[in-house]
């Protein structure tokens, strides 16, 4: 035989040779990886599994912590102080936690972009929008859809490719469309942990640190299931300072972090859902719910010592009020007949020291209130917080206070100020709300 042609069989044979190797070695190797995504299925349960436990554990510990250390500097609340009715509202026994937020009010057509914009008209019909825009506007009882037509209130608008955007915001699950009366409502329905994004958005800002957010995160969770227990009308929550303010799908890297660490986490007294309410900076001392809403029932509050938020900018703030701005404030408030404001007098005050009752000399004779519906009537970014107090200056009351907000609840720069001195959000959520436990009900 030729030495090329041998040269060439040899070639052949070793080609085969290396070929029938190679499959071999590739089954031994596919095999080998089988097991090991078998076995790293296997760790990451176990994993999760010991991981529920030590959160389980760590959220004992805390609660015993934090309830003595928080319940020690709590003060006493006087036999005369007003009490709240309990609220015994239980949370949810299974993950269906879908929310409905009022989000537009507007006497005007709304526009509403979205690529796979749909006016569903049953479970198996729907009207595809051209272009993906959609205007539409209160008419009669029902909506108006330009293009479509006239349909019932509570019509749903979906967007099958993603968000709806509606002005500068887009809002992820799907948009109802009602007729309020006074003009077009917009109900954003979606799950509770997509809302929450949205809201711990909005409510913290995006530089605060990691466990404030998580903090936040808990007690937004809580407050929106509380406020869907207790809520019978077409929405459970609005998207403003009314409750807790939602921005949509606007969301930063940290707060989707933060809120997918304490998925389906909730604060709980008794196995009870905690009547979770939060504002700004408590400027030292939180506020008994009674002394803020006496009509509404409450559970697992009570007034604590912050001791964390002297770094707020809100710590110390003077407005002076003119004689005049508070008269005119009176009469749209019903006080036709006041003409003149002469004194502003501070009769009681609650526990916490806030204004409990606020005298109001007048030329229709004294007008009494509390500090927060005094707050109400000039205005709530003026009068900042009901801890405060009164003196003349000149032709002027100067009104000097300390906080901002209700002060009822978690105050958000005394959570910033703890995470700042290295507590975990478990550690900030017990500070405030001392006889409760973080427990995950989904």
């Amino acid at each position: 035989m030729a030495p090329g042609k041998v040269f060439g069989l040899l070639f052949v044979t070793f080609v085969a040779g290396a070929v029938v190797a190679g499959a071999g070695l590739f089954a031994v190797l596919d095999g080998r990886r089988a097991d090991a995504v078998a076995d790293r299925d296997a760790l990451r349960t176990k994993y999760e599994s010991l991981s529920a436990k030590f959160e389980e554990l760590e959220a004992k510990t805390a609660v015993g912590q934090g309830s003595a250390a928080a319940g020690a500097a709590a003060p006493d609340v006087g036999d005369g102080e007003p009490t709240s009715a309990q609220l015994r509202i239980t949370p949810p026994t299974d993950a269906e936690t879908a929310l409905r937020i009022a989000v537009v009010r507007s006497s005007e057509p709304v526009r509403m972009v979205g690529e796979g914009l749909i006016v569903v008209q049953s479970a198996s019909k729907a009207i595809p929008m051209p272009g993906g825009e959609l205007l539409a506007r209160a008419s009669g009882k029902g909506v108006f859809i330009e293009g479509v037509g006239t349909l019932p209130s509570g019509t749903t608008i979906k967007n099958r490719l993603g968000p709806t955007k509606v002005g500068d915001r887009e809002y992820p699950g799907t948009i109802e469309l009602h007729n309020d009366g006074s003009g077009l409502l917009l109900i954003n329905e979606l799950e509770l942990e997509k809302y929450l994004l949205g809201v711990v958005a909005a409510e913290v800002p995006a530089g605060w640190p990691m466990e404030t957010k998580k903090a936040q995160a808990v007690v937004a969770r809580t407050y929106a299931l509380m406020q869907r227990s207790e809520s019978d009308g077409p929405y459970h929550l609005e998207a403003t300072i009314a409750d807790q303010v939602y921005v949509g799908t606007a969301v930063d890297a940290t707060t989707r972090a933060a809120v997918t660490a304490t998925y389906g986490e909730v604060l709980l007294e008794d196995g009870l859902l905690v009547s979770a309410w939060f504002h700004s900076a408590c400027g030292g001392t939180t506020e008994a719910p009674a002394d803020v809403w006496p009509e509404r029932a409450a559970h697992g509050n009570q007034i604590v010592e912050c001791g964390f938020c002297e770094d707020s900018p809100y710590e110390r703030w003077t407005v002076d009020l003119q004689p005049g701005e508070i008269t005119k404030a009176l009469k749209g408030a019903g006080h036709k007949t006041v003409r003149s404001v002469t004194g502003l007098h501070i009769q009681e005050r609650t526990g916490s020291e806030r204004v409990r009752e606020l005298r109001i000399d007048t030329n229709a004779g004294p007008i009494s209130m509390s500090g927060q519906e005094f707050r109400a009537l000039v205005g709530y970014m003026r009068l900042k917080s009901a801890s405060f107090s009164v003196e003349v200056a000149g032709n002027l009351f100067r009104v000097s206070g300390t906080g901002f907000g209700h002060g009822v609840g978690m105050c958000q720069h005394g959570a910033r100020g703890m995470d700042r001195k290295g507590h975990e959000y478990r550690e900030i959520l017990t500070r405030f709300f001392p006889q409760s436990n973080v427990a995950k009900i989904y």
